[in-house]
């Protein structure tokens, strides 16, 4: 990126005379002057900066580096499309067009739609799909017609031509017809850049596909054998399952999930006693060791898949790595402290001259390294780069915000030290937590006292207040009110929410404090307000404090915390699923074959007594027509409880009774599908506790990580030198600055750099902090074999160096490159197919 945007110095530091004589130099010949470094701009020497923190970035993504820009269109729509305001804006607009099911037919099927309004509905996504379209034009200028249609641009390609064409011929007819293709709309979501991890675990999931189908096959394979001698066995004495071989089939298929368990054998029990035994012979061998095994391939090819891609994207960035580090080295090959200052105002502009020289300081590990970086160094760039340096005091203590102003007098620093050393004694977390107890303890009395009252009150629709103690409710929530504002003072807002658990603290205690006070003013003017119960639930969350007393539940937590980002692709992927069937469910089961009150009478297994409510009264509890497609709303419930499969072949039953045999194919196929999900994220909780109980034993053997603390801990510290070095940089920027005038970024930087003169008086020693990731957890798994991947890799490189041959100077044209793209789509198609099908 231009450091342009961001306030940031260009500079020019690529000294040749110091190249020639020694490979190194002092910081003060990388910033001469400001005209020196505008003349050595114009002449393009920051472009080998900006093109190794590009290769950075696309190593860290995952991505190919022959996309790299070269032309300055195709930088333009490179600058574009990786804005991080971009990225977010395609997430919302993808949403967005997903949403626009919950204004189109047949939602709104219950009054008439106008003409009018049909076309409001059908611009509105023409004007989102405009945006997406765009998108792709930006794709195309950036990485040119050969790579455009060898990615996966040339599918969004094919699907926006099917919306257009679909939107036009409704216009043009005005005709109600089925939208199918609405359900490919939560592609252009899993195409947006932010949902690179869903698109990771939806690529996993294929790779296990093959072995996954296996398992299915024989699953069904059973079932079916199963079905043919109960059909043989129960024809006669259970005919409600068994009366035909298609009964007996589905009946095996619903037992298989337990939702008709033990009702399927109850008929055949009163004739037999020895009936039960083939039900227990067959839920064994499907449910309990068939369910599991297919459990355990997933798990086993998902291992395997895990692994490759782990080896695939460390050496992906290892050869980042390796070429940026071509780039940035001097003659010596190694790189030295200006150039790598120069690299990272281009990767992160944000990062403060302080946080560069820590991160300079921790990569000096081998001992052939004096003010430089070798490549053994730079090679570990990855795992240092994010992590968050702290100025500290001899006794490790961090040094606090208050402590690095000078212009705060020195009385009141004492004052703020002491409250600060009471607010983080131990002492005081105890204190909050015997309060959250007392919370809790005062809660349940009051249930108990006042549920009398509360039941004598049950006519009226005033909700009572003393069921949920809201005295003592708002005495208890002013304490976590001044308990979190104090730590939010004391320890500042960057450092304070930087832990995701202040997060989550902050906002149960704002949030409940704030309907705490709603709820007060609703019964002080006897509002009628029933639905507040459901946002004054968010009060006894704050009792979720009292798992951090158990180590076991802290460390549960910390496993959670790893697997956020899986789990989050994991419950996306699964919405989209479920939005995909919606859509399916909103055209095909409405309208005639709609489910209603009264309905389904002829339904099979007897189901039809549970749609027999009128709708008028809640005299029985057979409503199960309210599980229908008519809204997007009541499809995503409709399909929730397929899910769980408690009962769910009662709603399979209904539709298959309105709308035809064909519907069981419907239910049976997202039943499948969801299984298939949830068990991927069962297996990344096996896995990640796997990894995390590892981790945990090498942060147990570090002297540095505190027990059950998930997290990578390195300290530094600077010479008298560096910190000459440092106050050179943070000289030239402030004068820099100071001529560029004010903006947000800079005026941030400023009041969160620290001085160097405050680096001085705490001897200049810092600590780094970063909580694990996932590769992490990967790294110590595969500890044995990574020293072996990269010296295979090496070797490859060094060869591949020495044999790669000279590009060809001929051009392809236009034409060629779409041929070849069709022809690569193609081609990657068939093989799915054959590896899907073999």
């Amino acid at each position: 990126m231009d450091s342009d945007d961001c306030g940031i110095i260009e500079l020019s530091i690529r000294n040749h005379q110091r190249d020639e004589d020694n490979g190194e130099g002092d910081l003060a010949s990388g910033y001469s002057s400001m005209e020196e470094s505008e003349v050595a701009e114009s002449k393009g020497s920051t472009k080998e900066y900006k093109k190794a923190a590009l290769i950075v970035k696309e190593g860290r993504d995952h991505e190919k580096f022959d996309s790299l820009p070269e032309k300055k269109r195709a930088w333009i729509a490179y600058r574009i499309l990786h804005n991080p305001l971009y990225y977010w804006l395609a997430l919302i607009l993808a949403v967005a067009i997903m949403l626009l099911a919950i204004l189109e037919e047949p939602s709104t099927q219950t009054q008439k739609t106008e003409r009018s309004d049909k076309a409001v509905h059908l611009l509105s996504e023409v004007f989102l799909l405009s945006f997406f379209t765009t998108n792709l034009i930006l794709r195309f200028l950036w990485l040119g017609p050969k790579l455009f249609f060898r990615s996966r641009a040339t599918i969004m390609c094919i699907i926006l031509t099917i919306m257009y064409l679909e939107i036009f011929v409704i216009l043009v007819t005005n005709s109600r017809h089925i939208r199918i293709t609405r359900s490919l709309r939560p592609f252009i979501l899993l195409d947006s850049y932010l949902m690179y991890g869903v698109r990771r675990v939806l690529r996993q999931i294929f790779l296990c596909l093959k072995y996954i189908i296996d398992v299915m096959l024989a699953l069904f394979f059973l079932v079916t054998v199963f079905s043919l001698v109960g059909y043989f066995l129960f024809t006669n004495i259970n005919p409600t399952y068994f009366h035909t071989l298609k009964d007996s089939i589905v009946s095996m298929i619903i037992t298989l999930t337990t939702a008709n368990h033990p009702d399927v054998f109850m008929e055949s029990y009163l004739r037999s006693e020895f009936a039960p035994i083939f039900f227990m012979m067959y839920m064994f061998v499907t449910f309990y060791y068939f369910n599991n095994v297919l459990l355990a391939v997933v798990f086993a090819k998902f291992k395997s898949v895990e692994k490759r891609k782990f080896k695939k994207i460390l050496l992906h960035k290892r050869e980042a790595l390796f070429r940026a580090f071509d780039l940035l080295k001097s003659k010596n090959d190694v790189i030295v402290f200006t150039d790598f200052l120069q690299f990272m105002k281009k990767y992160n502009p944000w990062m403060a001259p302080y946080e560069t020289m820590c991160l300079f300081k921790i990569l000096q590990t081998s001992d052939e390294s004096d003010d430089c970086l070798t490549w053994e160094d730079f090679s570990n760039f990855y795992d240092y780069v994010n992590m968050k340096w702290e100025l500290i005091h001899k006794t490790g203590a961090i040094v606090t915000w208050y402590e690095k102003i000078e212009r705060i007098p020195l009385n009141m620093k004492i004052i703020l030290y002491n409250i600060h050393f009471v607010v983080k004694h131990w002492l005081f977390d105890t204190l909050i937590t015997v309060i959250v107890l007392a919370n809790l303890f005062y809660i349940i009395t009051f249930i108990i006292v006042h549920e009398k009252s509360c039941d004598d009150d049950v006519g009226s629709d005033q909700f009572c207040s003393a069921r949920l103690g809201i005295a003592g409710s708002f005495v208890f929530n002013f304490i976590y009110l001044v308990e979190v504002n104090l730590k939010l003072f004391l320890n500042g807002p960057v450092k304070y929410f930087r832990k995701w658990a202040n997060w989550v603290d902050y906002i149960l205690v704002v949030g409940s404090f704030i309907c705490l006070c709603i709820e007060i003013g609703l019964i002080q003017n006897d509002a009628d307000s029933p639905s507040f119960r459901y946002v004054a639930m968010i009060r006894p969350l704050k009792l979720l404090r009292l798992l951090r007393l158990k180590k076991n539940y802290f460390f549960l937590i910390r496993i959670l915390i790893v697997l956020a980002s899986r789990m989050t692709s994991v419950l996306i992927l699964l919405i989209v699923v479920f939005y995909f069937f919606s859509i399916i469910g909103m055209e095909v089961f409405t309208g005639d074959n709609a489910v209603y009150p009264g309905c389904c009478v002829n339904a099979s297994f007897g189901v039809g007594v549970y749609y027999s409510n009128n709708g008028s009264t809640l005299d029985n509890p057979d409503l199960y027509w309210l599980n229908n497609f008519n809204t997007l709303g009541r499809s995503f419930v409709t399909l929730y409880e397929e899910m769980v499969v408690n009962n769910w072949f009662i709603q399979m039953e209904g539709f298959v009774s309105t709308a035809g045999e064909a519907a069981r194919l419907y239910f049976i196929l997202f039943w499948m599908v969801t299984t298939l999900v949830v068990n991927i994220a069962i297996v990344y909780i096996v896995d990640a506790f796997e990894s995390g109980i590892l981790a945990l034993k090498a942060s147990e053997s570090d002297d540095e990580t505190p027990a059950g603390e998930m997290k990578r801990i390195n300290k530094v510290i600077m010479t008298s030198v560096e910190m000459d070095q440092l106050a050179s940089v943070i000289h030239e920027q402030v004068m820099y600055d100071s001529r560029k005038g004010f903006t947000i970024n800079r005026w941030i930087r400023k009041h969160y750099d620290i001085p160097v003169r405050t680096i001085e008086m705490y001897k200049g020693e810092f600590r780094g902090k970063r909580m694990m990731t996932n590769d992490d957890l990967r790294g110590i798994i595969y500890e044995g074999e990574i020293e072996g991947w990269k010296k295979a890799y090496d070797e490859y490189r060094a060869t591949r160096e020495l044999n790669s041959k000279p590009r060809t100077d001929h051009k392809a044209t236009a034409g060629e490159m779409m041929k070849e793209g069709l022809q690569f789509t193609w081609q990657k198609t068939k093989k799915l197919f054959i590896y899907i099908l073999r």
